[in-house]
Formats: structure tokens, C-alpha cells, sequence
């Protein structure tokens, strides 16, 4: 989606981490309910640590992947509900998935000490997301990682053995 949206120079490299729906998510988890203004379009969740490893790769992978545009997703789209509901299960612990309204979640990151435009764009993002423009996978991130890339169970798996969303 970069592509279509800013122009890069011939020999630039520019990562950009698709993530945003995972700011300030932690807290929330933690105390069992997750809000946010997303139904049911699925978004392809990626694991932090594929995106370091796409991240090194491309920086120093000389040559490899100059002028290349990569769209870097998870392997599989999860619904926000989906997401929670395995994150839930992994911890043992109930913690629900609430969907809001986009003015909602914008008064409630107000609320939590966040700047009203930032509050109003993260919101947009998410509105974004619901008309499906990040729904889809691609296999952009195994290309660069020459491997297959994390699943969400995994990074769940992983950050539940580490006390992620103990209480």
C-alpha cells in the first residue's frame, strides 16, 4: 500500500510497521477487555520478530533488495475477536473483545492522556482496516525472511510462557 501512497527514491529502504492496532492493547489485556472499533474484517496479525529479522535482512542484504516494494503481513488474517479470543485461551485467563464505536475508542485514548488528532488518526486507521484495505496476506514477508514466517499462535505462545498478560 506504500506504493500507492508515497514516492521512493531508487536506493532507499523504508520499513514501515503496519502494527498500530497494538498500541496501548497491552494494559487493556491485561484487565480482561479489549476495545476497539474493529468487527469483522480479518487483519493478517505479524510477529515483532519477523519484522526485526525483514527488518535486518533488508538493511543488510546488499544488492538483494534494492527497488523492491514489500507488503509485509502475518501468514494468516485473525479478526480482532479471533486474536483476543487466542490470547485469552493461551493465558488462562477470560478477557474479552469488545467492539466500539471509532468516536469511542477516540474519547477513551483522550481519556488515557493521548493527543486528540493522534487519538482521531489511530481511530481512522482502524476505519481503514474495516473497509478491508490490510485485510489481505501476501508472501512478501517469507520472500525477504527466506523462510516461513511466525503465526500469531506462535508469537501467543511465546509471549503467554513469558507472563505477557499475567495479572
Amino acid at each position: 500500500m506504500l506504493d500507492r501512497v508515497a514516492r521512493i527514491a531508487p536506493g532507499e529502504s523504508v520499513l514501515v510497521h503496519a502494527a498500530a492496532g497494538g498500541v496501548g492493547s497491552h494494559a487493556p489485556l491485561v484487565a480482561g477487555e479489549l476495545a476497539l472499533p474493529a468487527g469483522k474484517v480479518p487483519e493478517p496479525f505479524i510477529d515483532a520478530e519477523d519484522v526485526a529479522d525483514a527488518a535486518a535482512a533488508v538493511l543488510t542484504e546488499t544488492g538483494r533488495h534494492g527497488g523492491r516494494i514489500y507488503e509485509l503481513t502475518g501468514p494468516r488474517a485473525l479478526t480482532f475477536g479471533e486474536a483476543v479470543e487466542l490470547i485469552s485461551r493461551a493465558s488462562g485467563r477470560p478477557i474479552a473483545y469488545k467492539q466500539v464505536s471509532p468516536a469511542e475508542y477516540t474519547a477513551a485514548l483522550v481519556d488515557e492522556g493521548v493527543g486528540g488528532e493522534d487519538a482521531h488518526h489511530v481511530a481512522e486507521m482502524f476505519v481503514l482496516m474495516e473497509r478491508g484495505l490490510l485485510a489481505g496476506t501476501r508472501d512478501d514477508l517469507a520472500t525477504v525472511l527466506g523462510r516461513a514466517p511466525r503465526t500469531f499462535e506462535d508469537y501467543v505462545a511465546r509471549a503467554a510462557a513469558a507472563g505477557a498478560w499475567a495479572r
